[in-house]
């Protein structure tokens, strides 16, 4: 007995040139569009929504996106017990089940990161609104598992040819194959991306690392995500085999992909020509001009003495990268010499100072890059610290500027309330743009 109500043309669009028909249908209970056609760019707003292609499965109890591998991507539950219709689950190429907060619109979380929506990791973090979210996505897992589990007793055949292998993917994958998929990334990188830029939340944090180099200049006693290891830059070779590698991993789904991490924790310290060689090469091979998703970006961290030596031939050809940001961040960390010492920053506040101008004459002569810096935030801390990065955030900038965002990075989640005060505070003292950096990992 035939299952299908009804199958339905919604839209057609071309994607490089060729033909994509959007259908949608109904199977037994389920809604069925496939692909979903999101939206194209990143945007902030207070509702969620979707940038990409996806087939969306949907019935009384959830709607489920997969992406163009068939693996489950965002969960978002309808029934009463969900905390909050808006909230959702996004799952990683890493496999991290991460929970979006909408939390509080108009009690602090867009004033303090820029977002609407907060993420909320099953992994330590600086996030001040952390939840204790493994019941929660336990819950979203089980109604992703459900939905699966309906469509394996629907006969094949009942199912349109047109999508059909959108659905024999999605009944093909379990979590098992997804923490297996995970270890074959750490394989490809052969490293552990364990913070990714904070500027990468322009894109959702939705972003393809190459490691161009492992280890960091400096070991600051703070620190907890960066690697112990002498910097060194890697071979030609190493990031080309891995670009290849990234190109049959993300497979299909490459389409919802156009920006790209250059890791690990310094990656700006690399020579020109190994940080040229490796855009070049992955936009190539991953085809980011023709990604359905329209914004372009490069996302670089770097070091005080990097971002100083680094010449401006390297930021002369960043910034004519056809129809791309660039954004590098640096770690500042404090003015005053006195917390850089005591936070084991092998760095003299001179050089600190020295970055900040440049980074603002950078930022104003080149359109399309933005260079950010990160401050510590501790309530320990002396005022002096405080009152020379507010000094250095309001005296040398002079007016408002739209680039150059800084970002606080708490040192301790304890006493939220006061952190949020501070942020506040700072932020009432900054020309330039201010947030909380929430660290994520890939």
């Amino acid at each position: 007995m035939k299952h299908i109500f009804f199958i339905k043309k919604i839209e057609t669009i071309f994607l490089s040139g060729v033909k994509m028909d959007s259908y949608t249908f109904n199977l037994k209970d389920l809604k069925i569009i496939s692909p979903f056609l999101g939206e194209k760019k990143y945007k902030k707003l207070s509702y969620p929504i979707k940038v990409g292609l996806y087939t969306l499965i949907e019935n009384r109890d959830a709607k489920l996106f997969f992406d163009l591998n068939g693996e489950i991507k965002f969960i978002h539950g309808k029934i009463p017990d969900w905390i909050h219709p808006n909230e959702f689950i996004k799952r990683t190429k890493a496999n991290d089940f991460i929970y979006y907060s909408s939390g509080e619109y108009y009690g602090g979380i867009y004033d303090a990161t820029g977002e609407y929506y907060v993420p909320c990791f099953q992994y330590p973090s600086n996030n001040l609104w952390q939840k204790d979210i493994k019941g929660i996505v336990e819950f979203g897992k089980a109604l992703w598992k459900d939905i699966v589990e309906k469509l394996k007793r629907v006969s094949i055949k009942d199912i349109p040819k047109k999508i059909r292998k959108d659905i024999e993917k999605i009944v093909s994958i379990d979590n098992r194959y997804l923490k297996k998929r995970a270890m074959l990334l750490k394989k490809i990188y052969n490293a552990n991306i364990t913070v990714l830029p904070p500027d990468t939340r322009h894109v959702d944090y939705e972003v393809i690392p190459i490691i161009i180099s492992d280890g960091c200049l400096y070991h600051c006693k703070f620190c907890r995500v960066k690697s112990r290891d002498v910097f060194s830059e890697r071979s030609k070779e190493d990031i080309l085999e891995q670009i290849r590698g990234l190109k049959k991993f993300y497979s299909s789904d490459i389409k919802n992909y156009s920006s790209l991490f250059l890791g690990l924790h310094d990656a700006f310290n690399c020579s020109f020509e190994t940080i040229k060689f490796s855009i070049e090469k992955a936009m190539e091979i991953f085809q980011i001009e023709n990604s359905y998703v329209k914004d372009k970006n490069i996302f670089l961290f770097a070091s005080v003495e990097s971002f100083l030596n680094q010449k401006l031939d390297v930021f002369e050809y960043l910034n004519k990268i056809p129809d791309t940001k660039v954004f590098i961040n640096i770690g500042l960390e404090s003015v005053h010499q006195e917390t850089l010492r005591k936070i084991g920053k092998p760095i003299d506040s001179s050089q600190v100072r020295e970055s900040f101008e440049k980074m603002l004459y950078v930022n104003k002569k080149y359109l399309n890059i933005e260079i950010t810096a990160n401050f510590l935030l501790d309530l320990s801390f002396s005022e002096k610290h405080f009152d020379l990065m507010i000094s250095l955030i309001r005296d040398t900038v002079k007016r408002p500027f739209y680039k150059g965002t800084i970002y606080l990075s708490p040192l301790s989640t304890e006493n939220k309330r006061d952190i949020l005060n501070k942020v506040m505070e700072l932020k009432r003292h900054s020309f330039l743009p201010m947030y909380l950096y929430i660290i994520q990992r890939f």
